[in-house]
Parts: C-alpha cells; sequence; structure tokens
C-alpha cells in the first residue's frame, strides 16, 4: 500500500465511543455525514436504534450519531451511523472483490487512543 492511499485510510477512520461507560470501537466515512462500523460496537447492551447514545470522534472533536441502519451479530454484524454536523470529510471506497493473496489492512482504536494497523494476508 502506498503512502497516499495509507495517509487517505488513515483520514477517514473515526472512534466511536457509546453509551455512559464509553465503550470504544473503530469505524470509517463511507460518504458525507455517513460512518460504517459493526453493530456489536454500538451495542453496549442497549437497542440497535436511534436513540442509542454514540459519538464518533474524529481529528479530536466529537461529534453525536444516530444509527440509520443496523444489522446485529453474527453476520452481517454491519451499522450505518449518520452525523448531521459533520459533512466535509474524505471517504473510503469499498470495494466487493478481493483476490487469494491479496493483503488486507484493517485500522481501528484497538483499546488505545492512536490508530493501528494490521495486515493479514487473505489466503
Amino acid at each position: 500500500m502506498n503512502e497516499t492511499t495509507l495517509s487517505l485510510i488513515k483520514e477517514c477512520t473515526v472512534k466511536i465511543l457509546v453509551g455512559q461507560n464509553k465503550s470504544l470501537g473503530s469505524g470509517f466515512f463511507v460518504a458525507p455525514g455517513l460512518v460504517l462500523t459493526c453493530s456489536h460496537v454500538i451495542e453496549d447492551g442497549q437497542p440497535l436504534d436511534a436513540s442509542a447514545l454514540i459519538k464518533v470522534q474524529w481529528k479530536k472533536e466529537q461529534y453525536n450519531a444516530q444509527v440509520i441502519k443496523a444489522f446485529p451479530k453474527p453476520f452481517p454484524d454491519i451499522a450505518l451511523l449518520g452525523i448531521e454536523s459533520l459533512i466535509s470529510h474524505p471517504c473510503v471506497y469499498l470495494n466487493s472483490s478481493i483476490n487469494i493473496g491479496e493483503d488486507l489492512y484493517i485500522f481501528g482504536f484497538w483499546h488505545s487512543s492512536k490508530i493501528c494497523m494490521t495486515i493479514l494476508n487473505y489466503l
């Protein structure tokens, strides 16, 4: 992965804080004002609906987010969040194809305030 792509992906990755205990997760911008994450990130023992207390942190600023659509775990375990007050940001592009032998790059905040990256090989 080249440095330009790496920089863009880091710029699109956000930290997600949920509920009163501020459980931690990650997501990424997929369109203006939209963040894609996993449903298990936003659960925090509450229903997967618009009433959940969710904050998205990007560039050290926090924004209120609402659940637009969530599909529970175990599959597909995916959720789309909306942020009305934030629409000017870069977005990642999703691709449905992957070939055997390609590297997969995983970005996120794993129990850390800094973004982490893991590389896996798709076998």
